[in-house]
C-alpha cells in the first residue's frame, strides 16, 4: 500500500488563503442584515452609491440583497434615478431591534 503524496506547505497556504477569501465573500453575501446595520441611524436615508461602498458587496450581490430587503418591506428606495436614497422602514427598524 502506497501513501499518497503530502501537499507542500506553500500550496496548502495558498489553498487556505483562497478558502478564507471565499468564506469572507460568502459571509457578506449571506448577511443581508449588514445593509440594515449600515442604514441604522441614517435618519434621512443613504445614497445608493454610498451604501454600495459601505457594504463592500459586489454590485450584483448588492442589487440582489437590496431587492430582497425591499420586497420584505424592510427598506424603501426613494428619489430620482441617479439620486436614489435608501432608508429603513418601520419594519426594518423593528428587525434591527431584534437582531441587534
Amino acid at each position: 500500500m502506497t501513501t499518497p503524496p503530502r501537499p507542500k506547505a506553500a500550496s496548502f497556504n495558498a489553498f487556505l488563503e483562497s478558502r478564507l477569501r471565499q468564506t469572507r465573500s460568502a459571509a457578506l453575501v449571506s448577511n443581508p442584515f449588514a445593509l440594515l446595520r449600515i442604514l441604522n441611524g441614517q435618519t434621512r436615508g443613504m445614497k445608493i452609491q454610498a451604501l454600495i461602498d459601505a457594504s463592500q458587496f459586489s454590485f450584483s450581490d448588492f442589487a440582489d440583497v437590496l431587492k430582497n430587503l425591499k420586497d420584505a418591506g424592510l427598506v424603501e428606495v426613494t428619489g430620482e434615478p441617479g439620486a436614489e436614497l435608501v432608508s429603513l422602514t418601520d419594519s426594518g427598524i423593528a428587525v434591527l431591534g431584534i437582531i441587534g
